[in-house]
């Protein structure tokens, strides 16, 4: 009860704001990238895992890595600066069997649709099409403290 409490409100502080086209978020400083993030929910479904496995590491040049359950995975993520987009591109991935191939297959797959992300404290939310479907929690700490925020000239107001 209280995960979903903290998703719902993490989810209302996103689209407020979200919504002001005049906040850009810098690569070099968002507070997506540098973090371990561990999955606590897919598909509307509150998840255990042992902290190693269904992980997900943003690297600041825009690759990833993370793991399965029981693959590594490794690809690629692009940020854009407007409502917090986001796109995600899994390319490789080890062949290993594992116990739960089928949510892995579809971790992997659902990865590769997230169109829009966002963050509050240590809850990463991925979504697609609109919708919640995965969430995260950060089990690493960032070096730099949280995303630096830009405003374009023509949002600054007129002196």
């Amino acid at each position: 009860m209280k995960l979903t409490a903290r998703i719902i409100i993490a989810t209302m502080a996103l689209f407020s704001v979200s919504c002001c086209p005049c906040n850009k978020i810098s690569r070099s400083s968002h507070s997506l990238a540098s973090r371990t993030w561990s999955l606590v929910q897919f598909a509307g479904t509150p998840v255990k895992t042992d902290g190693a496995s269904y992980t997900i590491i943003f690297h600041e040049d825009g690759t990833l890595r993370g793991k399965g359950d029981c693959n590594s995975l490794m690809g690629k993520y692009s940020l854009f600066q407007k409502r917090n987009a986001l796109t995600v591109s899994i390319t490789t991935a080890t062949k290993m069997a594992c116990r739960d191939q089928q949510r892995e297959n579809e971790f992997i797959r659902v990865l590769n649709t997230i169109d829009t992300y966002g963050i509050d404290s240590k809850m990463l939310m991925l979504m697609s099409g609109g919708n919640v479907v995965a969430v995260f929690e950060a089990i690493g700490e960032k070096q730099n403290r949280g995303p630096r925020i830009e405003r374009d000239a023509a949002c600054l107001p007129k002196q």
